[in-house]
């Protein structure tokens, strides 16, 4: 009876893959009118985590965030399915400039959020945090 509920056990104690953290963390530098920004982003850089990205979190502190990285510019597409929070989503592209910005996504919405043009990265921070930060299309950003 013992071996029947090993697998139960080993369910609780081991969480699915699927759950995995972004595999590192960075400072990212978001330079702009009113100065420097700084914020602690989670790199997603794996089909995994990209798939997962925010998903199923609900609070993010307000200088933390989530760079998606790829490995050349591309149009890329995002939703909002699974997310508790309002984002805004940075569009960046090759060159490390801001080139579009959506803010304020709808929690949870399978609308499709286009990148329009070519980007490489896109950071997703906190809805509202652009507005409040002075973040703006054409800034540059170092990581």
């Amino acid at each position: 009876m013992i071996i029947k509920f090993l697998p139960i056990i080993l369910v609780v104690i081991f969480p699915p893959l699927a759950l995995a953290q972004p595999t590192s963390l960075t400072s990212l530098a978001i330079t702009t009118n009113s100065g420097t920004k700084i914020f602690s982003v989670q790199i997603a850089d794996t089909s995994k985590v990209k798939e997962k990205g925010l998903m199923f979190v609900k609070k993010m502190p307000d200088n933390h965030g989530m760079l998606f990285t790829y490995d050349t510019e591309r149009i890329t597409n995002m939703w909002m399915k699974n997310t508790y929070i309002s984002l805004d989503m940075l569009f960046i592209n090759g060159n490390k400039e801001i080139v579009k910005i959506v803010k304020n996504t709808i929690p949870h919405s399978e609308e499709i959020i286009s990148s329009s043009s070519k980007v490489r990265y896109i950071l997703e921070i906190n809805g509202g945090m652009s507005d409040k930060l002075n973040i703006k299309i054409g800034d540059k950003v170092r990581f």
